[in-house]
């Protein structure tokens, strides 16, 4: 382990053996690094490059600290190398001063000033803002916390989920690994030792400990569920595994996450929506009805495939017991909520992620932060069929948190942090290496902040420690893991630390969630005998006690008893405080016979704070089967009308509750539109029958005749789709409605306009065509614009061809819009299906006009004959060369080079081939359609193409090539082309697909039989002794990319364009510059970049820099140098001359070898380029440098080059 910490007056630059790792401009501030994996074993070069930039004392401290390794090594062990006198010093450097190669021999030593702290410019003590930050440390967070690593990568390896135990212990689960126990083995405060807890749940992503045994989420012994794990024997290991709850669905990072324990003691679990539970819910739960609530079909499904086919509800809240009975479905329409926390309010939270590739679309759903209710539902569906956060048969969003992939989460509830975290709910992001902290204001509302922000900061979850401070594990998809601290250096009031004595411990103890915590108060209960009843309830009672404190008592009582009786929470609903009135509601809705409190929660219902009525609703929904009641009904009524979305939604679920034969006829007519509106969707949830949904749209003409404002008319809408959707009353049998809407089209609000469209859709209300048509011409935002046109194709209207080209024409002007990389997608699926009864002669003018509208020209070419006309065929050739260059990179333009190339293949015509040909050279992106398109009827002619693209191939073409291949009467003695061939052999085996068509190949091109590919390796390894291994190459699992991940980022919204400058500056930045040219940039010591795109695809050169020794040029291949004395040299044979030769090895370092010195060369199969080159490089960087060498097209065109200044 290693560190560096720095600071210089004004600028410095750091260096590790010539590579810049970090500068500063901050004088006022010590910045560490660490630099434990950029040392080497022997010499190390420490540079620093110090600039003074103003009048005043100049000067450089530095201290580093480094641990050694090895036999004999102890932890205690740590070499100083501060900055002293022995430092060198030099005002003229060269190139290559910080590295090994340079000496230092005729540097001048050091000068001394003085003691760090005592010394100008450094003897002035300045308070700090409590605010700055670092630009150039690792994590950026306020200076009164610090953040220290607790174990690095090289013990925890990747993480995916952390809890702390009775004990202190931390539990937390590798990523497709086992559990793991960390624990503080020298009782000095802090987590260093590892083992392993239990090997029988893999993929964990939930853990509760509970009671001495741990709850989790994965895939056991019995299949993907909840398992219990025991240790029986209690020898510090979890030897036994129950499920106690099923699910449907598979191991996946949108399966079953988090885990916590409820203030009723049930467990509450987080479900993403591709798995559900495996059974009948209990009918005591309180979501009993989910339907999918959209109108018009069939659904747009994401393009993508992503949860396609998924039915509500989509991801849940589940709880149960510790036995796994009884499994109620408490919420649902979630999408992938991966934690949940439950606040001193009582309160449960979930944050929700998004659908980054949905960004742009009027269905998009921002990560967002829900409060989650009894019977709650947020409105996910699968496709386009998302519901609005206005749809008031949703609950609402809390607060969006914008972009993002929501992780762990927990609530801050210690003493050691400063009090405005106090009550905190901390969120961790993944994508956007965050960590969000929200507050919550006295009505419950939200505001966020960032806490920390990390580069890197891959953080999967957290949880708060005994120390009080919060601790994060880091990792996921392969990534590097750890666990670390976050601790605040302020003092804490001396008023905060007293804890008391006898009970009042119980009522200060910190962190009531954590099973640290509990095990503390258990222990105290213990210790208090029969005096820790009444002690407890009588804080709880007393108005002479401050409300945060009666509120705990009562919290510790629920969970440890005892229970808090009727009596004393029907006295505790009378108190002048609403937080205590609140806390005693929601606790009646637990008692176990809450039937008999229905009367006191009646008469709650009325109280005048809407949280006390939102908690009596919320214990009434508890309520197996409510009982006949004449209040209940009086009492409900008011609240449907509420501003408060929470407590209208609560009331309406109550109604549901009630027989609709008791308030349908006085509720549809109520003088309150509210409660109309509000009734008549309790009645088509609860009862949706034809005669239902037809009083409920007699009373939704009759509102449409009167006065309705426009947050009504959105929900009357809305209530008219659930009607229709719920009681399938189909359109024909509602002109008179149609008419009547279609008169109110368009209106100037756009969520009226948008909800108003959907409904005339559906109706085919096709009078309308024409203005909406007219609409997509507006300056309304693209999304409302978008909608629209979406909507159109499913008017069942006789189109003109001037009125189907305006829509076509609108969504080819879209594709090229700011929006999320499905959007597009979805344009070009909808105009698919506008363009099905397409005439050949319309397909014709699409076609020739593909260049500008290339999704209406794919389109046409599906209405084409299976022979075309010379004519035709030249029509494509010409389009194929027009799109065919730089400016027509979307995906869009790939689709449609892509079917030219599959129609000229069809016809296989002379000049169609020869064309095809010519494309494969041209375009190395390509390549693969290109070869698929020859593999159709190949020729001799086509042999050499087939084979230089294997390295290009995806697994859907691997096979039809190498079929194709064996169709071809030539053979092979070229070792790439064997390598390719049996990597390819292997990919399939790895997918779990047969080999056999490279094996069969191999045959084919040998003549020799070999069984496996393992046979086939060893035949290579002979065959071709100075090639690399024929095995694939092996993820490094530090590193945060790979080929998929990247490819995946390449296609959002934000990797799709790159800043050409910006990669530039990546170029040099990265040290590319140093082994490789483009245009007059950089050294030519590694291959020329100039025209790299020319000539490979993007997959091939990401793979060659993720990794460099699986495949190198003859002309860069390496060499061992062995010398008489046992040394050896490795590296590129640069200069071999009589009497010596020179070796460059991965460093640049040059070394001169007599020949006299040599014993024997050897061929390496390493390569010279460095491996981790894009490790510490950010996505943005990633793909701003793919785009300064022609991979990535530039967010301006006229800013696309890869030559040099002097050319533009």
């Amino acid at each position: 382990h290693a560190t560096v910490t720095i600071t210089a007056d004004d600028q410095y630059e750091l260096f590790i053996n010539g590579r810049k790792i970090g500068a500063g401009n901050s004088i006022r501030q010590m910045e560490q690094y660490d630099v434990s994996g950029l040392l080497v074993r022997g010499r190390n070069v420490i540079g620093v490059r110090v600039t003074n930039l103003s009048p005043g004392p100049a000067a450089v401290a530095a201290r580093v600290l480094v641990q050694p390794k090895g036999a004999g090594a102890l932890p205690s062990d740590w070499h100083s190398y501060s900055t002293d006198s022995s430092w060198r010093t030099s005002l003229e450097v060269n190139r290559d001063w910080a590295s090994s190669v340079t000496s230092d021999s005729h540097w001048k030593p050091a000068q001394v000033f003085g003691i760090l702290g005592e010394t100008a410019p450094w003897d002035r003590r300045e308070e700090a803002s409590p605010t700055a930050t670092s630009e150039n440390q690792r994590f950026r967070i306020s200076s009164e916390f610090a953040v220290q690593e607790i174990l690095g990568d090289d013990v925890t390896g990747s993480l995916v989920n952390m809890a702390f135990n009775e004990f202190g212990h931390i539990i937390a689960a590798q990523e497709r690994g086992p559990l793991l126990l960390l624990y503080d083995s020298d009782k000095d405060g802090m987590v260093d030792k590892k083992r392993e807890y239990c090997d029988l749940v893999q993929g964990i992503q939930g853990i509760l400990p509970l009671n001495g045994d741990v709850f989790v989420t994965g895939l056991g012994p019995e299949g993907n569920g909840v398992y219990r794990l025991l240790d029986k024997d209690r020898n510090g290991a979890l030897e036994e595994a129950h499920k106690i709850v099923s699910f449907k669905g598979d191991l996946s990072e949108h399966g079953a996450h988090g885990l916590t324990l409820g203030p009723d003691g049930r467990i509450y679990c987080v479900l993403g929506n591709h798995v559900s539970f495996d059974g009948e819910f209990a009918e005591s739960s309180p979501l009993k009805v989910t339907y999918e609530g959209d109108l018009v079909g069939p659904r747009y499904e994401d393009p993508g495939g992503h949860a396609a086919g998924i039915k509500a509800p989509g991801g849940t809240v589940i709880r149960f017991d510790t036995e796994g009975q009884s499994v109620e479905l408490v919420a649902g329409g979630l999408r992938n909520a991966y934690d949940l926390a439950f606040h001193p309010n009582g309160r449960l939270y979930v944050h929700d992620s998004d659908m980054e590739s949905d960004e742009g679309s009027a269905w998009y759903r921002p990560t967002s932060l829900y409060e989650v209710s009894e019977g709650a539902e947020y409105g996910w569906r699968s496709g386009w069929a998302k519901w609005p956060s206005y749809y008031f048969d949703r609950m609402p969003t809390l607060l969006e948190t914008g972009r993002g992939s929501p992780t762990g989460a927990c609530v801050y509830d210690h003493i050691n942090f400063p009090q405005r975290y106090h009550g905190c709910l901390f969120l961790a992001d993944w994508t956007q290496g965050r960590i969000l902290s929200v507050k919550f204001a006295g009505d419950g509302s939200p505001q966020s902040e960032v806490f920390i922000q990390g580069q890197p900061l891959n953080v999967t979850d957290l949880t708060i420690g005994p120390d009080g401070c919060l601790y994060f594990c880091t990792g996921g998809r392969g990534t590097k893991g750890g666990i670390y601290q976050v601790r605040w250096t302020g003092i804490v009031p001396a008023e905060l630390k007293d804890s008391g004595d006898g009970v009042a411990r119980a009522i200060k103890q910190p962190q009531l969630d954590a099973p640290w915590a509990r095990q503390s108060i258990a222990a105290l209960k213990r210790e208090l005998g029969a005096s820790w009843s009444e002690a407890i309830a009588g804080v709880a009672f007393s108005d002479d006690n401050p409300a945060k404190f009666r509120l705990r008592a009562l919290e510790v009582m629920q969970l440890f008893g005892p229970t808090p009786s009727p009596e004393l929470l029907t006295t505790l609903t009378k108190s002048s405080n609403e937080a205590v009135r609140v806390r005693a509601t929601q606790l009646m809705g637990l008692v176990k016979d809450t039937d008999s409190l229905t009367p006191q929660l009646e008469g709650l219902l009325k109280d005048g704070d809407p949280d006390v009525q939102y908690a009596a609703c919320e214990s009434l929904l508890r309520c197996a089967e409510l009982p006949p009641s004449e209040g209940l009904l009086p009492a409900l009524t008011p609240l449907l009308a509420s501003p408060d979305r929470r407590l209208a939604w609560a009331a309406r679920r109550l109604l549901e509750r009630l027989p609709t034969d008791a308030w349908q006829s006085s509720l549809l007519a109520h003088s309150e539109q509210r409660v109309q509106l509000q009734a008549g969707l309790a009645l088509v949830i609860a009862a949706p029958t034809r005669e239902h949904g037809e009083a409920v749209i007699n009373m939704s003409r009759k509102l449409l005749a009167g006065f309705v404002s426009d947050r009504n008319f959105v929900d009357l809408l809305r209530l008219i789709q659930v009607t229709l959707h719920r009681c399938d009353i189909p359109a024909s049998d509602l002109t008179e409605l149609s008419s009547e809407l279609a008169a109110e089209f368009p209106v100037a609000e756009p969520i009226l306009n948008r909800e108003l469209f959907r409904l005339l859709a559906y109706l085919n209300a096709d009078e309308v065509v024409p203005a909406a048509i007219g609409l997509l011409q507006s300056d309304s935002e693209l999304a409302e614009r978008m909608h629209i046109a979406l909507h159109l194709r499913f008017f069942q209207h006789q189109w003109t061809s001037a009125e189907r080209f305006a829509v076509v024409k609108f969504f080819e002007e879209t594709q090229s819009a700011d929006a999320g990389s499905s959007v597009p997608l979805y344009a070009m699926n909808v105009t698919r299906d506008l363009c099905r009864d397409l005439s050949l002669e319309e397909a014709r003018i699409f076609v020739a006009q593909g260049a500008k509208w290339p999704n209406a020209a794919l389109v046409s070419l599906f209405r084409y004959p299976e022979q075309l006309s010379a004519s035709d065929l030249q029509t494509l050739r010409k389009l194929d060369q027009s799109i065919d260059q730089a400016g027509f990179d979307g995906e869009h333009y790939k689709r449609l080079k892509t079917g030219i190339v599959a129609m000229l293949s069809q016809n296989a015509d002379a000049d169609s081939l020869a064309y095809l040909r010519e494309i494969w050279i041209r375009s190395p992106e390509r390549r693969q359609a290109v070869a698929l398109g020859l593999a159709q009827k190949p020729t001799d002619e086509d042999w050499d193409y087939l084979v230089r693209s294997l390295p290009v191939l995806e697994s859907f073409a691997v096979g039809e090539v190498m079929d194709a291949l064996c169709k071809i009467p030539i053979a092979t003695d070229d070792p790439q082309a064997f390598r390719e061939v049996i990597l390819h052999g292997l990919r399939m085996e790895q997918d779990d697909e047969s080999p056999a068509p490279a094996i069969k190949l191999l045959s084919y091109w040998t003549g020799e039989k070999h069984a496996t590919l393992a046979e086939w390796q060893t035949w290579f390894a002979v065959r071709f002794p100075d090639s690399p291994d024929a095995k694939l190459p092996e993820f490094e699992k530090s590193s945060p990319w790979s080929v998929d991940t990247l490819s995946e980022y390449f296609l959002s919204s934000e990797g799709r364009k790159g800043d050409w400058a910006e990669g530039r500056a990546v170029f040099d930045r990265a040290t590319c510059s140093k082994c490789h040219r483009m245009g007059s940039v950089g050294t030519a010591i590694g291959p020329d970049l100039s025209a790299v795109a020319k000539r490979f695809t993007r997959k091939e050169v990401l793979e060659s820099i993720l990794f460099p020794s699986h495949v190198i040029s003859d002309q860069y291949r390496t060499q061992r140098v062995l010398t008489t004395d046992g040394r050896v040299f490795s590296g590129q044979i640069v200069e071999n001359v009589a009497g010596s030769l020179t070796v460059r090895d991965s460093s640049l370092n040059e070394r001169v070898i007599a020949e006299q010195d040599i014993e024997q060369i050897q061929p390496s199969k390493a390569s010279l380029m460095p491996s981790g080159l894009l490790d510490t490089l950010s996505g943005t960087e990633i793909r701003d440098l793919l785009t300064y060498m022609g991979f990535v097209p530039a967010q301006s065109q006229t800013a696309s080059r890869t030559s040099d200044e002097s050319t533009r």
